[in-house]
């Protein structure tokens, strides 16, 4: 197991002089020697449950824990992905350990953020950057942030804002030893878990909109306007995860040109999956809808080459719908455009009682909309994969399918008649 070692000599400091109570998520971490919690996300831990208060503000403790050690420990998920834990190191691990711990002094102020999965894609926008996004706007500008050195990380943060990256990141390997003298912050992960009397999960991740909308104004800056005009009027995306678009393989994200490869797992089968494409492009002609149709698999039409982060972003800003199974892909409807009379639309396709056979977490308790935290500009909307479902190939109902978008084309056109309306009542009050 690799380990990241951080010494830590100064005041530690645990959600202080941040007034906004919007940290609203849980994770905890055991201080061996001292066993306190640190509890920034305002969790309520009661052994290994842990009860969730929403109405508690953004707490302030102040440890002293002058020359405590401290670890981040890495290990890998199971789909791959890394994650990181703070353990603080109890005497006799000091005494093991001895003279061969040896650190850098870092003087000033820090954050050490913690979170799961910070190599994949997915992950880094709907858990890492959001919190990013919120700290940094919150915090002073002379804070530095100390993130786990990966590639995929440096590429896409890059891409979202350099002169962050560039001041105030400070990427530590495994295996470096820091001693922090300052202040030091701990960020826990944004994944929340909370439950009710017989330990049920209610739900897995609850997302602060304090959060999400942190991250759209950072995002909105990121290589200026939407590049619409390339892409078309508008556009109804829908993600593909099937093998008949591309080749099954794990994200490829180089610093010139990260992308997500929308490839592994929840597949729909490759002639269902043209049924649901019918579907769609039946009901944009029964309705009259002038959008094009994209499908979306990480790699652009033209070429096949993969899509860049910008190239993603100007895509998802210009659907009006976005249709499609769970999966990392459908982390980009963050990009969609909130609109004032008519709200862009996703029909997200997930697992359900019926098909539980898809993977051992079905039924879940977890979508898109939860992830970010009920994305209100978003007239949010599901359909179930279908029982004869397993963990090779999904279905969904085409029946489902088809009255799901003849409501929202419907409402649609319903909102499209009254900002007529409303238009022309304010022309003739004007003659």
């Amino acid at each position: 197991m690799s380990i990241i070692k951080i010494l830590v000599a100064a005041e530690i400091v645990v959600g202080a002089r941040m007034q906004t109570p919007v940290l609203h998520s849980h994770n905890r971490t055991i201080l061996s020697s001292y066993q306190v919690y640190f509890d920034t996300m305002n969790a309520l831990v009661m052994g290994d449950r842990e009860m969730w208060d929403p109405t508690v503000g953004f707490r302030e403790e102040h440890l002293s824990l002058t020359g405590a050690y401290f670890t981040i420990q890495t290990h890998k998920e199971g789909n791959g992905g890394e994650q990181t834990n703070y353990t603080m190191l109890d005497a006799h691990e000091l005494n093991r350990r001895g003279d061969n711990l040896q650190a850098t002094t870092l003087i000033g102020d820090f954050v050490v953020v913690n979170d799961h999965f910070y190599d994949v894609y997915a992950h880094l926008l709907i858990d890492h950057f959001p919190a990013l996004a919120w700290l940094q706007s919150h915090l002073p500008e002379t804070t530095r942030f100390i993130l786990p050195d990966n590639p995929v990380y440096n590429s896409i943060l890059t891409y979202v804002d350099p002169e962050f990256v560039k001041n105030r990141i400070l990427w530590v390997g495994k295996g470096e030893v820091l001693q922090i003298t300052g202040t030091f912050r701990p960020y826990f992960a944004s994944v929340a878990r909370y439950y009710r009397k017989g330990g049920i999960t209610l739900s897995r991740i609850v997302r602060p909109l304090g959060f999400v909308q942190a991250l759209r104004s950072w995002l909105s800056v990121v290589g200026g306007p939407p590049q619409q005009a390339d892409i078309g009027e508008g556009t109804i995306v829908y993600y593909s995860r099937s093998a008949a678009h591309h080749k099954r393989n794990k994200a490829n994200i180089t610093k010139l040109n990260p992308h997500i490869d929308a490839s592994h797992g929840r597949q729909i089968e490759e002639g269902h999956e043209r049924d649901i494409i019918d579907v769609i492009r039946n009901g944009m002609a029964r309705h009259r809808r002038n959008e094009r149709l994209v499908v979306f698999n990480g790699h652009r039409e033209s070429d096949g080459k993969p899509m860049s982060f910008l190239e993603q972003r100007d895509l998802f800003s210009s659907a009006s719908i976005v249709v499609g199974p769970h999966g990392g892909g459908m982390a980009s409807i963050i990009f969609m455009e909130e609109r004032s009379r008519t709200p862009p639309a996703v029909l997200e396709f997930i697992c359900s009682p019926e098909s539980v056979k898809v993977q051992s977490s079905c039924p879940w308790h977890k979508t898109f909309y939860s992830l970010w935290g009920t994305i209100p500009w978003i007239d949010y909307h599901h359909v179930p994969f279908s029982s004869n479902s397993t963990k090779d190939f999904t279905y969904v109902s085409l029946k489902l399918v088809d009255e799901a978008l003849n409501a929202l084309f419907a409402r649609s056109e319903i909102n499209g008649a009254m900002a007529a309306k409303e238009e022309l009542a304010i022309k003739r009050s004007h003659l």
